[in-house]
C-alpha cells in the first residue's frame, strides 16, 4: 500500500529529451528528494517499472505529448524501521590504475 506517488516530470526541450538530456539535470534532484523523506522518516525507492506501462501511466496522468516523466517515487511508511547502511572499507571496494588491482 503507498499513499502517494511523486511523479519527476520535465518538459521536453531541443536536444533534452530522452536518455541522458534532462536525466543529468533532474537525477540529483531525484537522490536529493529520497535522502529528504528518508530524514522524516519515511521510505521510497527509485524503480524503473513504470517504464514497462509508459503509455499507460502517460495517459492516466493526463501528462501532455511534450512533457516526459524521468521518475515515478512511491512514498510511504517503511513496514520496518531502516538503520545505517553496511558499507564494505573502501579498499574492498575500488582499484587503483587495473580492475582487480587492489587500492
Amino acid at each position: 500500500d503507498v499513499p502517494v506517488l511523486v511523479v519527476v516530470i520535465a518538459e521536453k526541450a531541443a536536444g533534452l529529451a530522452g536518455a541522458g538530456g534532462a536525466q543529468s539535470s533532474v537525477f540529483p534532484g531525484v537522490q536529493n528528494f529520497l535522502l529528504a523523506i528518508q530524514g522524516q522518516g519515511l521510505g521510497s525507492v527509485l524503480t524503473t517499472r513504470w517504464k514497462q506501462r509508459e503509455p499507460e501511466m502517460y495517459a492516466a496522468m493526463g501528462l501532455p505529448d511534450d512533457w516526459e516523466a524521468h521518475a515515478i517515487l512511491p512514498v510511504g511508511w517503511p513496514a520496518r524501521k531502516y538503520g545505517r547502511g553496511k558499507r564494505l572499507p573502501v579498499s574492498e571496494v575500488t582499484y587503483r590504475e587495473h580492475f582487480g588491482k587492489a587500492w
